[in-house]
Formats: structure tokens, C-alpha cells, sequence
């Protein structure tokens, strides 16, 4: 597994002169249990404020958060039609991140609504497989799980309930759970956790999490630290704080987050982004070592993706790096 050396060099809490702030929502979930957030979110100065969902009936709460860490922990009842509605009109708001965190939240998820709102939002559905034993695996340029081992065996007492990704990017994939093929044939990849992100907004579903949280193997420092940065920090922020602050030493951790965000914005149709990366570089206000990181890195997706070369913008672009 790769080792990503990050120097992180700056607080997070300020970012071109915007006050960060994440609201932890405690739906259902105990003390401890919203601990496990918080206290990291204070160690690596993220400020953050633990609120009920009753308050996020209010419209005008919404803007002040830049994301959302809805934390349901091992409540019977998670996600109520009601708290849907409010995460649905939350994402329609530019440039948030929203979190949802539960142990029944995928169980909970096929008798509610038929799954309709975790099929649309996150392309998963309920799986019952209800695993004992089983491995997980994860990616090294997973920005969220950077640092975590490769292969990672869960023994638990209880039946684990997965959930069924039918998406179509393994980036995507927080947790992959290793199951032999010829039980799933093909019709999808069981996982625990998947992520969507686009140039718009940001959203993370992990189920079933008391499992994942007892793992040794997984440092939760860094993986409660990854998942603030990626939920707060959208391309454009990203692109500003590096030109603000001119940094010299390579933090990789938040250029490899530039880079995966740029992918997923030209994937997602935008190019303005890509565009704005390219026009801080020659004017001067990005760092060269950032600069160079990223731009390698879009060279090396250009090469493996046909519909990139196909399309004369992108093409272009990548030229002009």
C-alpha cells in the first residue's frame, strides 16, 4: 500500500476568509457515538456544532453549514421521511457535503420507501447477506480512506447487513466487502460505504458502522479527518487556499483531493474548474509542486479514458497543462 506523506501546514477552519463550520446532527446516536466526530473535528480545528434534526426544520439554518455529518449510530429508527426532505433540500444548496451514518440506515432503508432515496442518492440498494465473517477492502487514492491497510477482516458476533452498489466507479467505493463472485454473479459489488461527489455537492453513505468503528486497522483520526476535508472542501475553495497560500511544501493529501475533484467536475460536465486551475497557474498564483502533482495526474486519467479523448475541450486542455 502506498504511503502518502502529508505536511499539513495550515488550520482548516478558515478558508479564504470563510469560517468553516460542520453541523453533527445526533439522530438517534449516543454520546459516544458522536464523540468519535467530534473530538477529531476539535483536535484538527474544524469548528463544528452538534444539533438535533427538529432544528434543520428550518430552512434558514441551512446556509451556515457547510456540511452535514448525520450521524444515526445504532438507532432501530434512522432516517425518517421527514429528515430525507431536509438532506434533499440541503443538497440543493451550491457547494455542501452531507454525511449519513447508521447501523440500520440500508435495513431501515428497504422497508421505508423501497430504497427509492438511497437507489437515487447514492446508487445503492439493501443487500441481507448478513456476513459474520468477511474482508473489506479500500483504495489507497480513496481520499477519505488514505492510511487505512488494504485488506481488513471483520470477525463480529452479530450478522452484518451490506449494502448492494450497482454504481459503475470503484472510486466511489468507501468499503468493499470481498465475497466470492460466484455468490453475487455479477449484479453488483457489496459494500459498506459509497460516495458521490460532483462539482455541486458532496455525499457519503457508511451502513452499518458499529462493525467498521470496533476495526483496529482503521485509524479513525484520519479517516474522521479526511472526511471533514472532502466534505467541506469543493474545487473552487481548493484551488483558492493553494493560490492564497502559496505553499511550499507538497501536502498530497489535498492535492490528490484537487485532482480527484476535477475529475469528477469534468466527468460531471464542467470544465470551468479545470479551467480556473489552468488560469491561476499562468497567472502566476499556484504553486509549481501543486501544480505539477495535479497536472501529472490528469495526464495519467487522459490516457486511460476514451471519452476524455474523444472530446476536442478536454483534449485541448490536457494538451496546455
Amino acid at each position: 500500500m502506498k504511503k502518502l506523506i502529508v505536511a499539513l501546514i495550515i488550520t482548516i477552519s478558515l478558508i479564504s476568509g470563510h469560517a468553516i463550520l460542520i453541523g453533527v446532527v445526533n439522530d438517534g446516536a449516543s454520546k459516544s457515538q458522536i464523540r468519535y466526530y467530534t473530538d477529531v473535528l476539535d483536535r484538527e480545528g474544524f469548528i463544528n456544532k452538534v444539533i438535533s434534526p427538529d432544528r434543520l426544520k428550518d430552512k434558514r439554518e441551512y446556509p451556515q453549514y457547510d456540511a452535514l455529518m448525520w450521524i444515526c449510530g445504532d438507532s432501530t429508527e434512522t432516517l425518517s421521511k421527514t429528515d430525507k426532505k431536509i438532506i434533499e433540500e440541503y443538497l440543493k444548496l451550491s457547494d455542501k457535503g452531507v454525511y449519513v451514518e447508521g447501523e440500520r440506515v440500508m435495513y431501515d432503508s428497504a422497508f421505508v420507501d423501497s430504497g427509492f432515496f438511497y437507489k437515487r442518492l447514492f446508487d445503492v440498494s439493501y443487500d441481507n447477506s448478513e456476513l459474520k465473517d468477511f474482508v473489506i477492502k479500500t483504495r489507497w487514492d480513496n481520499p477519505i480512506t488514505w492510511g487505512m491497510k488494504e485488506n481488513l477482516f471483520i470477525s463480529n458476533n452479530e450478522d452484518t447487513d451490506i449494502m448492494l452498489y450497482t454504481g459503475h466507479d470503484d472510486r466511489e467505493i468507501l468499503f468493499r466487502v470481498d465475497m466470492d463472485t460466484a455468490y453475487y454473479r455479477n449484479i453488483g459489488v457489496k459494500t459498506i460505504g459509497v460516495m458521490n461527489d460532483n462539482y455541486k455537492s458532496r455525499v457519503l453513505l457508511l451502513s452499518f458502522s458499529p462493525p467498521v468503528r470496533r476495526i483496529p486497522e482503521i485509524d479513525y483520526s484520519n479517516f474522521v479527518r479526511n472526511l471533514a476535508q472532502w466534505l467541506v472542501f469543493d474545487i473552487r475553495r481548493l484551488i483558492d487556499h493553494f493560490a492564497e497560500h502559496k505553499v511550499r511544501v507538497l501536502d498530497k493529501r489535498l492535492a490528490e483531493l484537487l485532482l480527484y475533484k476535477l475529475i469528477y467536475a469534468v466527468n460531471a460536465g464542467s470544465k470551468k474548474e479545470l479551467d480556473m486551475f489552468m488560469q491561476y497557474r499562468s497567472d502566476g498564483q499556484f504553486p509549481g509542486s501543486v501544480y505539477d502533482y495535479v497536472a501529472d495526474g490528469l495526464r495519467e486519467y487522459y490516457k486511460s479514458s476514451t471519452k476524455w479523448q474523444e472530446d476536442f475541450g478536454i483534449s485541448t486542455r490536457i494538451r496546455l497543462l
